[in-house]
């Protein structure tokens, strides 16, 4: 069972519903680009036929991009390569077959299509963290009928299919480092303590060979059913794996253990315990039986791990309680940014600022009153003081800035959770802070899917 966090987030990008209208531009903003150069897509179902849409956000209006599915498949999401090139649509058979996944890549600027020969006797397939931050790889984990998951690495370049690690029973996470040449996999499951075989290894993606081990056995976190681990990050510069420990929820906290963050240094092996948030707990008040934390870890640069963190109260002091944390790896070194818990993140790619949302609990004075407090935020370095400064308040989910950097796209929901159905798109522009476009209400379910580039000639509207 994944944690909490990465169920919302997976559950919010995959079903999220949203009402939209016909797409116009917002009034009021008299600047132009010159020249856009990405546009957004997202999936729409209409009476159950799927469709690709692209917004240019200068003018507003909208392309359709064809996806139609194979013979006897639907599709079933569809991933966008972060530098907006490729579009990677996932089929599916409606019925139980040895082949019953297909991967069809389509390339925005060449239009170039081609389907990725998924093995033989694959009954499952995983598609989190897919795309290597240059877009040249693709990761996924696939289960086979006889029971082993086996991960494998396609390469755009070469167009093969490669295993890097073949027969184990549990994938609990993995992630790419930030320069695309090594993949770091979380693994193994602990049924009890004698028997928790859990670790994080690293891959080099060009030669599929391992290069480093952490068991996390040997660590006296505790343990949980299905995985011991969860939110692995990778530091820029690849020394550092953070990640946090335990994140089932639903088990006592005398069997489980300490739910935290931690890092490990690659360099010295060393693994250090960022947080206290549970042991303070535990130490302040004996009687807590379960305990809920929830982590959100982002690496601001390759020294720096930024921690959002949002966890339960007790039957003494009930009230929940947020925190951002910014922690120093250099000088091991911490500062509270803010009592608030970040909930969205996105690092913009070319400035570097960070955009996201933090909300905090407040107390509720009236049934219409909504229980968070939430708002855009920016948070930049200036010498070496990390600052946190409100971009527009505003209820929103799903962030993604432009590979350009020039806009951030977000979902204004109804609600704190990012499950329930929203509002509109919206697209806030960089260069004022501003929001650029939002895009009310159209008919059916739609799905936001990322940014690509602009197509070389206008597809059909």
């Amino acid at each position: 069972m994944r944690n909490f966090t990465k169920h919302l987030l997976m559950i919010g990008s995959l079903i999220a519903a949203m009402l939209l209208s016909l797409l116009q531009p917002s009034a009021g903003f008299a600047k132009q680009s010159a020249v856009i150069k990405y546009r957004y897509t997202y999936l729409t179902s209409v009476s159950d036929k799927l469709t690709i849409k692209m917004v240019n956000v200068n003018t507003g209006t909208v392309d359709i991009l064809p996806a139609d599915p194979p013979e006897g498949k639907f599709l079933y999401q569809v991933l966008t390569s972060p530098t907006g090139e490729w579009l990677a649509l996932l089929f599916k058979l409606p019925t139980l077959d040895s082949n019953k996944n297909l991967i069809r890549l389509v390339n925005i600027s060449s239009k170039e299509t081609r389907d990725i020969i998924l093995p033989s006797g694959q009954i499952g397939l995983s598609a989190d963290h897919t795309w290597s931050p240059d877009g040249q790889y693709m990761a996924f984990e696939m289960q086979l009928d006889q029971g082993p998951i086996n991960a494998y690495i396609y390469s755009i370049a070469n167009d093969t299919l490669s295993p890097i690690i073949t027969n184990v029973d549990y994938f609990g996470y993995y992630v790419w480092s930030n320069d695309s040449s090594q993949l770091a996999i979380s693994q193994g499951r602990c049924p009890n303590p004698e028997e928790c075989n859990a670790r994080i290894e690293t891959f080099d993606i060009s030669t599929h060979t391992r290069k480093l081990s952490l068991d996390l056995a040997k660590l006296s976190l505790g343990y949980a059913w299905q995985e011991d681990v969860c939110n692995l990050t990778w530091s820029p510069g690849m020394r550092y794996v953070s990640f946090a420990a335990l994140c089932d929820d639903s088990m006592d906290v005398a069997i489980k253990g300490l739910e935290e963050v931690y890092v490990w240094d690659t360099q010295t092996d060393k693994v250090s315990r960022l947080t206290s948030f549970t042991a303070d707990l535990l130490a302040n008040d004996k009687s807590v039986i379960k305990f809920a934390a929830n982590y959100q870890t982002h690496w601001y640069d390759a020294q720096t791990l930024v921690v959002g963190a949002h966890w339960s109260g007790t039957k003494a002091d009930p009230t929940e309680k947020t925190r951002i944390i910014a922690y120093n790896m250099a000088n091991n070194t911490s500062r509270v940014l803010s009592s608030d818990f970040l909930y969205e993140f996105a690092i913009n790619p070319v400035s570097r600022q960070i955009a996201l949302k933090v909300f905090s609990p407040l107390i509720k004075k009236a049934a219409d009153v909504p229980p968070y407090d939430e708002r855009i935020v920016a948070l930049t370095n200036d010498s070496g003081t990390f600052k946190l400064n409100t971009v527009i308040d505003v209820t929103g989910c799903h962030f993604a800035w432009s590979p350009d950097g020039a806009y951030l796209f977000f979902n204004k929901y109804t609600g704190p959770d990012c499950v329930i159905r929203a509002d509109k798109f919206a697209f806030l522009d960089k260069s004022n802070n501003e929001v650029k476009l939002t895009l009310p209400a159209e008919e059916g379910e739609v799905t936001p899917i990322g940014w690509v580039v602009s197509p070389p000639s206008s597809a059909t509207k």
